[in-house]
């Protein structure tokens, strides 16, 4: 919904807008602790590679596609909104992975992580996402975070019992 709202903005000052609200959001989480219900979306194309995007937000950092589960929305069907919001790709053969427990910011969210195909090329908005690519699992950049890392072991566990 966000990214209808400020869709009209010019690029840079989107950028500035989600870094400004972010910090907020940091602050208003360390302070009234909601429960947070969230998505995190691993997607593999044709070619087995793994579809990682950088925020204008969050840092320099590699992630997963993923965000926040809307009012009465249910989880897979949040997954594949922000999969498709955030690299213009839609994502099928998605699958429940796992829920996990985390420490965001002071606050604990539940993510439901999913697994998923995606074929094309994935673009950004230069917006919110400033940077979508794909990377053979044993290629993955440098300086993923623990969140990211426990989301490609849980990949990979999953690869090795054959679940996929």
């Amino acid at each position: 919904m966000l990214q209808r709202l400020i869709g009209w903005l010019p690029k840079p000052v989107a950028r500035t807008g989600f870094q400004i609200a972010h910090r907020l959001r940091i602050r208003l989480w360390r302070i009234l602790k909601p429960k947070l219900r969230s998505v995190s979306v691993v997607a593999t194309n044709p070619q087995g590679k793994l579809l990682l995007v950088r925020t204008s937000y969050g840092g320099k950092n590699w992630q997963f596609p993923g965000g926040a589960i809307e009012r009465g929305e249910l989880p897979e069907v949040a997954a594949k909104r922000e999969f498709e919001e955030e690299t213009g790709c839609e994502v099928s053969d998605v699958r429940q992975l796992v829920m996990l427990q985390e420490s965001v910011i002071g606050t604990t969210a539940t993510t439901y992580i999913f697994l998923g195909r995606f074929d094309g090329q994935p673009t950004v908005d230069g917006r919110e996402i400033v940077e979508a690519d794909v990377f053979a699992r044993d290629a993955l950049p440098n300086g993923l975070t623990e969140r990211t890392m426990a989301r490609v072991e849980a990949f990979d566990r999953d690869r090795t019992t054959g679940s996929q």
